[in-house]
Formats: C-alpha cells, sequence, structure tokens
C-alpha cells in the first residue's frame, strides 16, 4: 500500500507534499532527516522554515493514522521552482539541537545531576511540556561540576553517558517530547507490536513484518574495575568492580572516575558492565511498518530461530522514503532512489538487556592554568578557609552571577610542602587572583596553584627593588633579604610593638629591637659567644635567676659600678677564691647578710678600707680564725656590742691600747687562766672592774699572783678564791718580792684586821700562809 506524506510549517498554511525523506535516529542521539517536499504555496520563505516548527506526516492511505515526525529546521534550500511549483530540501533535527549551538562555561556547586539538567535545559528555553524525566534512581549532590568551553548538548550528553541516562523522543502530540530515563521501564510498544518475520523472496510481508533479521554478537571482556581516591579519607579503599554478562576474558581497569566513596565505586561499576553488555547482541532488521521509533519495543514471531523470537527494543532507526512517481523527473533531478515507497532499517536490542548509553562524548580537558580569585561569604581581613585549609574560588570563565562564596565549592591548593605534621602554608585572602589547574584536564577536579599578581594585588618584587626577596603577610609581618653582592642582609618585621630582628649588613650585623616585653627560653643548653667588646644596658630592674651552679670566668680585670644600694642573698655555701689583689671601695653603706655558712678564703694580702662607718651584724654564732699573725689597729674609737655570749681563745696574744679602754660587762665576767701578770705602774678605780670581773680557781697549786711595782686602789673590790668570799672597799698594798699564799681568806672594811692560823715567814722575804685570814680595812 503506497505512503504520501505532507509537510507542515508552524503558522503557514503551505499545502506542501513530501516527496522525499531520509534519515537516521538513535536512542541517546539527535536525529536527522533530509526531507524534500514541494509545493506551490508563495508564501512560504526560506526564512519561515528555518525560524518555525516542522513536522512530517507519513500515512500508509488516505484516512489512514499518520505517523508524525517534528522538529525545527536545522537549514533550507530552494533546489527547483518551475512555474508555481517550488522544490525544497530541508533538515529536521528536534529542538533539543538548539543545544548544540551554544558554547560556555559555568560551574554548578551542591547540585545533583537531575538538577543540572533541569536547570541547562530551562537555561536553553526548553519548557516542561517539551521533556519528560523517567528517572527512577537517586541522584547525589556534587560538590563542583563543570561545564567548560562546551556546548550545553556535549555537556548534558557526556554526563548521562557516565550515570547511565537515555534519551529518545516520542512524536504522538502536536510537538516532540523528549523522555529522560534510565531503566527499559520507559520504551513503550509500537501501534502493531507483533513483526513477523518473512524473508526475502517469500513475498510481500506488508506494513507489519520484517524480511531480513540479522543477529550480531561481540565479544566482552569479563569484569570491570573502577577505583579513584578520597582526599578527605586517604586511608579509604574507594574500588568497586562488577562483571560483565556474558563476558569472555579480560578486565577493564581505569582509574580517576571522579568519585569519593566505595559505593560510587560499585555503581559507577556496574554501569559501565551494563553499557557493555548492552552493545553485545545487535539484531539488525528491515522493515516497512511505519511508526517504528526509537525507544519503542515490539515482538518479532516467525523466526526460525527460536532465540530470535523475542521482545526487541529498537535503538535505532534508518528511514528511506520516496514518495512520487517512478517517472516523475524530480526523481532525476533530485537523485533519489529508482524504488518508491518506505522502508526501515532498525538496529534492536533484547528488551530484557538494560540500554545503556555508549559514553562517545569526549570529555573536556583544560589545558594549562585558568585564572580564578580566591571568594568568601563575606568580607573579612582574613583567609576564609575550612577545616582542611581549602578555599572557595570564583573562575573567571564562570558565567554565573552568584556571588560571595556560592559559585564554587571548596578547592584544595597545591603546597611546595606537607606531611602529617609539616607543612607551608600562608593563606589566601578573598580578592586575590590566583592560577588554577585541573588534575588530568578534568574539569571537575581543580586545584589552586599559586597567587598570581596583578595592579590590585601587586608583586612585592618588581624593577625597583629586583636584589630582594620578600614574604610579606596580610598582618603586615614581613621577611625581607637583600641579595645585592656585598651587601646581604635579611630582615624580619612584626608590627606589634615594632618589633624587627636584622641580620648581615648594616651598622650592626644582627639587631633584635621590640618596643614590647622581650623573652628567650631555652630548654636545656644555651652558649653566647662573644667575640670582643658585649655591652648591656638595663633601664629597669634586672633580675637574674640560676637554678644549678653558676660559674662566671673573667680573664681581665672587672669593674662593677653600682649607682645605688645593692643587696645579694645568699642561701647557700659561697666560695670566693681570689688569687690577685683585691680591691673593694664601697663609698656608702654596705649590709652583707648571710643566711647560712660564709667562708672567704684569701691566699695574698688583703686591705679592706672603710672609709665610712662599718657595722658588722651576726645573728648566730661567729667564729674567727687566725692560723698567722693578726694585727688590728684602730685609730678611733672601737665599740663592741655582743648582745648573746661572747667567746674568744687567742694563742700568745698582745693587745696595744694607745688610749683609754672602756670594758663594760652587764653581767658575770669569768677569766679563767693558768696564771695572771700584770706589768702596771698604778691600777685606780678597780672595784667596777674586779667587782665581778676575776674568778680564779686553781684546785692543785692554787695561783700566783705576780705584781711588780703595782699600787692599788680598789673600791667595792670582791675576790673569790677557791669559792671563798672575799670582798674590801679599800685595799692598798706594796710587796716586794712576796710570796703570798692566801687560803680562805675574808676581807671586809676597816679597819684591818687579819687573824693568822699558823703563820710561818721566811729569812730573806716574807712567805705568808693564811687559813681563814679575814681583814679589814
Amino acid at each position: 500500500m503506497a505512503v504520501r506524506g505532507r509537510a507542515l510549517v508552524e503558522g503557514v498554511e503551505t499545502g506542501a507534499q513530501v516527496v522525499a525523506l531520509t534519515g537516521e535516529e538513535h536512542v541517546s542521539k539527535l536525529y536527522a532527516f533530509d526531507v524534500v517536499l514541494q509545493t506551490r504555496s508563495t508564501e512560504l520563505s526560506l526564512e519561515d522554515l528555518v525560524r518555525r516548527r516542522f513536522t512530517v506526516e507519513l500515512e500508509r492511505e488516505a484516512g489512514g493514522p499518520y505517523h508524525p515526525l517534528h522538529g525545527i529546521v536545522e537549514k533550507a534550500r530552494l533546489v527547483q521552482q518551475e512555474g508555481l511549483l517550488t522544490v525544497y530540501r530541508i533538515r529536521v533535527v528536534p529542538k533539543l539541537w538548539n543545544l548544540t549551538q551554544s558554547r560556555h562555561s559555568r560551574i554548578f556547586t551542591d547540585a545533583s545531576f537531575r538538577q543540572i539538567l533541569e536547570a541547562v535545559l530551562a537555561d536553553e528555553g526548553m519548557v516542561g511540556g517539551e521533556y519528560r524525566l523517567e528517572l527512577t534512581k537517586s541522584y547525589a549532590a556534587r560538590s563542583h561540576v563543570c561545564q567548560y568551553k562546551e556546548s550545553s548538548f556535549d555537556f548534558l550528553s557526556r554526563w548521562m553517558e557516565r550515570e547511565g541516562i537515555h534519551y529518545y523522543f516520542e512524536h504522538d502530540g502536536d510537538h516532540e517530547v523528549i523522555v529522560f530515563a534510565d531503566d527499559n521501564a520507559s520504551f513503550a510498544p509500537i501501534l502493531n507490536p507483533l513483526v513477523r518475520y518473512a524473508p526475502m523472496g517469500d513475498g510481500d510481508v506488508g506494513e507489519h513484518g520484517a524480511n531480513e533479521v540479522r543477529l550480531r554478537v561481540r565479544r566482552l571482556p569479563s569484569t570491570v574495575e573502577l577505583f579513584d581516591a578520597n582526599p578527605d579519607q586517604p586511608a579509604l579503599d574507594v574500588r568497586g568492580s562488577a562483571a560483565i554478562r556474558g563476558g569472555g576474558e579480560g578486565a577493564i581497569v581505569r582509574w580517576g572516575e571522579n568519585f569519593l566513596e566505595p559505593g560510587e565505586a560499585l555503581r559507577d561499576a556496574q554501569l559501565r558492565a551494563e553499557e557493555l553488555t548492552s552493545r553485545r547482541e545487535r539484531f539488525e532488521l528491515s522493515m516497512r511498518q511505519l511508526g517504528v521509533r526509537t525507544g519503542s519495543t515490539f515482538v518479532l514471531t516467525d523466526h526460525p530461530v527460536a532465540a530470535f523470537n523475542d521482545e526487541l527494543v529498537a535503538t535505532s532507526v534508518r528511514h528511506e522514503a520516496v514518495l512520487v512517481a517512478d517517472d516523475s523527473p524530480l526523481r532525476r533531478t533530485l537523485s533519489l532512489p529508482s524504488t518508491s515507497g518506505y522502508r526501515a532499517f532498525v538496529e534492536a536490542r533484547r528488551q530484557t538487556t538494560t540500554f545503556r548509553p555508549e559514553r562517545v562524548t569526549t570529555w573536556p580537558r583544560v589545558a594549562g592554568l585558568v585564572d580564578a580569585t580566591i571568594d568568601g561569604a563575606s568580607t573579612s581581613d582574613y583567609a576564609q578557609l575550612d577545616e582542611q585549609g581549602r578555599y572557595k574560588v570564583t573562575f573567571h570563565f564562570d558565567e554565573s552571577d552568584l556571588v560571595d562564596g556560592s559559585r564554587s565549592t571548596y578547592v584544595r591548593r597545591l603546597q611546595p610542602h606537607g606531611g602529617s605534621i609539616e607543612g607551608f602554608h600562608f593563606p589566601l585572602r578573598k580578592g586575590t587572583e590566583v592560577s588554577v589547574m585541573f588534575l588530568g584536564g578534568d574539569p571537575d577536579k581543580p586545584v589552586i596553584v599559586g597567587a598570581a599578581p596583578n595592579v590590585a594585588t601587586p608583586s612585592k618584587v618588581a624593577r625597583s627593588n629586583n636584589t630582594k626577596n620578600v614574604i610579606h603577610t596580610g598582618g603586615d609581618n614581613r621577611i625581607e633579604m637583600e641579595d645585592a653582592d656585598g651587601g646581604q642582609w635579611v630582615r624580619i618585621d612584626c608590627p606589634t610593638a615594632s618589633t624587627q630582628l636584622h641580620m648581615g649588613t648594616g651598622g650592626h650585623n644582627v639587631i633584635g629591637t621590640t618596643s614590647g616585653k622581650g623573652n628567650i627560653v631555652t630548654g636545656t643548653h644555651a652558649l653566647i659567644e662573644v667575640g670582643a667588646t658585649k655591652r648591656e644596658d638595663v633601664t629597669g630592674s634586672l633580675t637574674e635567676t640560676y637554678n644549678a651552679s653558676h660559674t662566671l670566668t673573667v680573664a681581665g680585670a672587672v669593674q662593677e659600678t653600682q649607682h645605688t644600694s645593692v643587696t645579694s642573698t645568699i642561701t647557700g655555701a659561697v666560695t670566693h677564691t681570689i688569687t690577685g689583689t683585691l680591691a673593694e671601695t664601697v663609698a656608702a653603706t654596705v649590709r652583707e647578710e648571710f643566711l647560712a655558712a660564709f667562708t672567704a678564703t684569701v691566699t695574698g694580702g688583703t686591705t679592706l678600707n672603710y672609709q665610712c662607718g662599718l657595722e658588722l651584724t651576726v645573728t648566730a654564732g661567729a667564729t674567727e680564725t687566725f692560723d698567722a699573725t693578726y694585727d688590728r689597729t684602730v685609730t678611733g674609737s672601737m665599740k663592741y656590742v655582743v648582745t648573746g655570749a661572747a667567746k674568744e681563745e687567742l694563742g700568745p696574744t698582745t693587745r696595744t691600747i694607745n688610749g683609754n679602754y672602756d670594758l663594760t660587762v652587764d653581767g658575770t665576767y669569768t677569766l679563767r687562766c693558768a696564771s695572771l701578770q700584770g706589768d702596771a705602774s698604778q691600777w685606780s678605780n678597780t672595784d667596777a672592774l674586779l667587782d665581778g670581773l676575776v674568778e680564779l680557781y686553781d684546785q692543785t697549786h692554787g695561783i700566783d699572783i705576780k705584781v711588780t711595782g703595782i699600787s692599788m686602789a680598789a673600791y667595792g673590790l670582791l675576790l673569790k678564791l677557791y669559792g671563798k668570799d672575799s670582798a674590801t672597799t679599800i685595799l692598798s698594798a706594796t710587796l716586794a718580792g712576796a710570796n703570798v699564799t692566801l687560803a680562805g681568806l675574808h676581807v671586809q672594811k676597816r679597819p684591818w684586821w687579819i687573824k693568822v692560823d699558823g703563820p710561818e715567814m721566811a729569812t730573806g722575804g716574807l712567805d705568808v700562809e693564811t687559813k681563814a685570814v679575814v681583814a679589814k680595812i
């Protein structure tokens, strides 16, 4: 039965008839039909054709159902015009073809592919009634998806191929509708779904049969394995594998598909395995049935190979139609096939085999570096990083009008050094221009390479200071290194308290300054070596604390000038060893306080010259030991005040007092000696001296008192001999060569009286032995 067709142009009544039609359509591809039409309308122009929707309708017989094919005209050409008859050759494509004409570079952040698909379609003018989403699976949000210097069609195609989403076109209404789906359930049967097989030579199979059926089978590898790395979890094994149904030998192993979780890796591996499986078998059919379109299903019957008789889904259809008489002059003019009629050459897969589009769209590669600017959610003097030190950036190629950190996800920054604890990072503030590269050229895997200076953020080294090396932070911390030959220096500056460290060329080769406080702490040893003069200027108080021993060695002369009082507190033993002369000059009061033992050893001559008063206070026992001659000369008055007990132990000692000697004892004064000798011309006023002063004991031999040329007057004298009491008020005695032995002598007041118990006198001298003698004076 003959097929005829008509052409409809939106908004224009043309009465155009289809002369011929050829074209192909595929699942997940744009269709294109070359249509030859003729019309007698004078209202149709080429401009009308390329600006309006276009429909081709084919029918098997008058009054039968039309099988429309909708689209837009990609291009049109006037082929021939004879009289009122005009012949056009046009190419019809879907409206989705418009997406191939765009070129965009833009960033999508924190969006699923479903959201991205709808956003791009809307941006390209596709309204809701022009497409339908039949997506049954969930699609996770992705932090960064980049369309880079590519058409919106290529961008969506490569992502649909990756995600396993196919699309096809329905033409049942007044315009084509794109169906996006992710499983075979979306495919619908044709109007007459039973297609009978009738081989060539068995007669015309009619409008519902296939006279050629072929099957192609491919050998496939056995498995697909995908793996990647997750910078957020470096130790995580991001890996997934899947078996290819009907596969043979060999494995496909791919790295770097940009997934972060093992579950994503497994899902992608299964999609790749299904993609290969769907290409393993391919049926090829030659049919005359109208209405077989990509995405439609039918059941093949009556094939002698039982395995062929199955439900199939058309994945590709090539349409050929010649709708003019065999003797039409247009056949020769347009080089049309010699046979009129309609034929469809169909490629089909089994409906039970999940269809996945083949990954054929090129994934763009970003060569070299691209420009970007550090972004942030707020205006701040500080860098706005996340917890991993990543930055949000605005890519200069991004068309988005979003602002303040919403145009980019966080991007890692390459650093010159790193490790588990080590690293090297100078933060980048909002507005800093940077250069960005993409790992493997993948536009979805950006990393910041470094900062790029411009007029707004100029380089710290330029022509004017080309010998310098500079590090300058946003807080005005600065390290500057001068490399000029012969004038090298390094300076570190911090604005807090004008703190600076200078090393190298200058008045001083090392300078550390601050207007604030300073502190140097070393946990262990510290060594300071000065090859020449050292000077320390301290305008405030100085405290030095040594928690261990302190050794000070001075090879030359030492001079210390203290312009105020000095307090030295030593809580432990102190040893001063001076092998040379020591001269100490103190112009004011000196106070030394020793809370523990104090030992001073001097091996040479020592002179202590106090040009003012000297006060020595000892709060505990004091011992002075002189192993050689001790000579003390006091040219003025001398006063000893001992508030506690005092004890002197001397060897042969000579004391010479050139002036008055005043000895005051408020308590008992005891003098113990083997013998006492005195040589003086006169003793006077000795009552106070002798009263309570002398206590003489000689248990064995008594005590010898030898006095030469003495005149003594005593007042209130108390003598205690052998434990006996002796008291006198006035005593006057002149003795020469006298040897007096007294025992139990008791002297009271005048008049003198002596009681002698058996005295004896020897010739040539006076020998008196008295016992119990009482003398009153």
